[in-house]
């Protein structure tokens, strides 16, 4: 094949591919505006690559469920970390808190995933909901005596929740 062929071709893969992501990208949109928190939706979605091979919203609730039950996981062992590391000082006791708060979470998580498996969603919905509940409670456990050390890790928390839900919310209509 001459260059220009070559050229051509690779022309027509590469506009092919950009057609095809707007179209999800699209589509990601479309759904996220059927939410009550579309920006954190499509933000959250856009995050991860598979979301844009999606073809329906079960498949973005098990992508958002997925993301939100990675960030509790990983907040509940920055805690458990942090906790050996401030062992006997004041601040360990709203970590422990926190840490109660977020293993919980971690299990309603699990729950809401077996249920969503079975798509049991308005039970999936209920377990996101109390897990996102973990997040709020965890930043009010440090009150004004101490920063918290894991704010950004609740407010993720809290939105990744949030958009799981709404997912969840569609999916039980």
């Amino acid at each position: 094949m001459s260059t220009t062929t070559n050229l051509l071709l690779l022309l027509l893969v590469l506009t092919s591919s950009i057609q095809y992501s707007s179209a999800d990208a699209h589509f990601i949109a479309t759904t996220c505006n059927q939410t009550p928190h579309p920006a954190i939706c499509k933000s959250l979605l856009e995050s991860e690559q598979q979301s844009f091979t999606a073809v329906n919203a079960r498949a973005f609730a098990w992508i958002a469920y997925h993301i939100t039950a990675t960030h509790a996981s990983g907040t509940l062992a920055v805690l458990n970390k942090l906790l050996v590391f401030h062992d006997g000082e004041p601040i360990a006791a709203p970590m422990e808190v926190c840490a109660h708060l977020y293993g919980r979470a971690v299990e309603d998580l699990t729950v809401a995933g077996q249920s969503m498996t079975v798509e049991a969603y308005v039970e999936a919905a209920k377990r996101v909901d109390n897990a996102r509940g973990a997040a709020g409670l965890c930043e009010k456990a440090f009150g004004m005596e101490f920063p918290s050390p894991v704010t950004a890790e609740n407010r993720v928390l809290a939105d990744d929740c949030s958009v799981t839900f709404d997912l969840l919310r569609m999916l039980s209509g």
